[in-house]
């Protein structure tokens, strides 16, 4: 059953004006209960204000989306969308304000109007999510921590709400490799214990590929492909988009388009090299 249904939806910044933009453009596409759904797209593709949409903060101005069986064209049901839909922005690390990092991640929970031993509970579960330890952190002013650490607190703060859905943009955005590992094994984590939605934006397709049970694709405001990852990376016009594709994929598909009979929609760089290793066996033969 679909926790998300967008219908035709259109969306411009300065509409009515000589600086229109229109950002989205008839865009239709679901949600299930408990997918992962990963967004990809050039910068300026829409992504990002398309996902404002899922948690009240933008509304329909052309057609229709339901969240949770809800119109959030109803702006009294969008303005509570908030407990329901967890968003991650880009740079959390950066919206960080309280002095400690329990009352970073009790902002929220107290405004739900939880009493205190419960979000004193789900405080320590959502950072021992992200893989802290919260006797050693709770007490800790953020801006004592590490830009990756903070990132993580932010990314707890909102796993603590518990959202059905959990939206995130770009979450490992100007990361290290490690601190990137360390954003995707709580993401990870997080949906096999809580069993969510998840939707996450991203420019580099190689952070979505493996997670995602579907990829949708963005290009200047409109829906160019949605569907099973390994259908959208044996596109031939993929490389047009202007995505950040792993190397691998780039040389599948300059194999590809030099005539050679390959395969591009792997995930991984072991299939590549096992698709590869078929391609130089058939040359040689």
């Amino acid at each position: 059953m679909p926790v998300i249904e967008i219908n035709n939806l259109s969306y411009a910044y300065n509409g009515g004006t000589p600086d229109e933009k229109k950002v989205l453009d008839n865009i239709t596409l679901s949600v299930e209960k408990g997918e992962f759904l990963g967004i990809i797209g050039a910068n300026g593709s829409g992504k990002s204000t398309l996902i404002q949409h899922f948690n009240g903060l933008l509304y329909p101005q052309s057609g229709s989306i339901s969240v949770l069986g809800f119109d959030t064209r109803d702006k009294h049901y969008g303005s509570q969308l908030w407990k329901y839909v967890g968003m991650v922005f880009q740079f959390p690390e950066q919206q960080i304000f309280e002095a400690t990092v329990y009352d970073e991640l009790a902002y929220g929970l107290s405004n739900m109007e939880l009493d205190r031993a419960e979000i004193e509970v789900r405080v320590d579960e959502a950072l021992a999510n992200v893989g802290l330890v919260p006797e050693q952190v709770r007490a800790v002013s953020p801006l004592c921590l590490s830009g990756g650490m903070r990132r993580r607190i932010a990314i707890a703060s909102i796993l603590a709400m518990k959202p059905d859905i959990l939206v995130l943009d770009e979450p490992m955005a100007g990361l290290d490799p490690e601190g990137c590992a360390h954003i995707l094994a709580a993401i990870k984590r997080y949906r096999q214990e809580q069993d969510v939605t998840v939707i996450m934006v991203s420019h580099y397709i190689n952070e979505l590929i493996v997670l995602s049970d579907r990829v949708a694709l963005l290009d200047n405001g409109r829906l160019r492909a949605w569907g099973p990852a390994r259908e959208l990376l044996a596109r031939d016009d993929l490389p047009n988009y202007d995505l950040l594709l792993p190397d691998y994929l780039k040389l599948l598909h300059n194999l590809k388009k030099r005539g050679l009979k390959v395969k591009t929609g792997v995930l991984t760089v072991e299939e590549a090299a096992g698709e590869i290793g078929r391609v130089l066996e058939r040359i040689k033969c």
